[in-house]
């Protein structure tokens, strides 16, 4: 498993963890939704590739899981800059 793929499911994890912080009675569809994203990490085809989801040709995911996915990165990703914000750098700079 490379560096870049641990680095973006830890980056999942928080953000869902964020989610989860704010919503609370969706603990549980939290939980399933970040094994299922933490997965097709895992098995993606092009995980040596460097290519975000968004701009993959093969999307993997179903579509209310990336709906789902999508909606928490727009509520986290801003709040990622505030609660964990060398992670962030780091990330944006390393795309």
């Amino acid at each position: 498993m490379t560096k870049k793929i641990e680095k973006k499911k830890e980056i999942l994890r928080l953000m869902v963890e964020i989610y989860k912080k704010a919503h609370p009675d969706q603990a549980e569809d939290l939980l399933a939704l970040e094994t299922y994203a933490i997965d097709k990490m895992t098995n993606c085809p092009n995980k040596n590739k460097n290519i975000v989801c968004k701009s993959c040709t093969i999307h993997c995911y179903q579509k209310e899981q990336r709906q789902q996915i999508k909606k928490i990165m727009r509520f986290s990703g801003p709040r990622m800059l505030v609660l964990h914000p060398i992670l962030t750098i780091e990330y944006f700079f390393g795309q």
